[in-house]
């Protein structure tokens, strides 16, 4: 049964990395911004109580040799638009998730995603997070 798919990232024979990616849903009652919960309700004719389909990125990750080099920031962006097509071809989603480490947080939110306020509150608190629970999951 194929519950995920991770593909292996290769330059020059040598793996750098990898990329998991599954089926999910999300539950629309947890969208904090209560004007795109609305629109999403009309649009769908769907109430709040209802869950989207979506995609997840389940983990992502490069070898320390190659990062803080733009390599996971441009293979983020080729697997969007593989998602994307899969979207057209293959499967039907709403929303992409990303099932991020407290560690690679900066990373997603400087390619565009966002975290939810609750995530971000839980961040002040524990600001320590990336250090002493790196591997705590938002």
């Amino acid at each position: 049964m194929n519950l995920n798919l991770t593909q292996l990232v290769i330059c020059d024979e040598i793996i750098v990395g990898y990329v998991s990616i599954l089926t999910d849903s999300m539950k629309l009652k947890i969208l904090e911004d209560e004007e795109t919960k609305k629109e999403i309700c009309n649009e769908l004719n769907i109430s709040e109580n209802n869950e989207l389909p979506a995609i997840k990125i389940g983990r992502f990750a490069i070898d320390k040799k190659y990062a803080k080099q733009g390599l996971g920031s441009h293979i983020l962006a080729n697997v969007l638009l593989s998602m994307l097509k899969l979207s057209k071809t293959k499967i039907g989603f709403r929303v992409i998730i990303v099932e991020a480490y407290a560690i690679a947080l900066d990373f997603y939110i400087k390619n565009n995603f966002y975290t939810r306020e609750s995530d971000k509150e839980i961040l002040k608190k524990n600001r320590y997070d990336k250090k002493t629970r790196p591997n705590k999951v938002f």
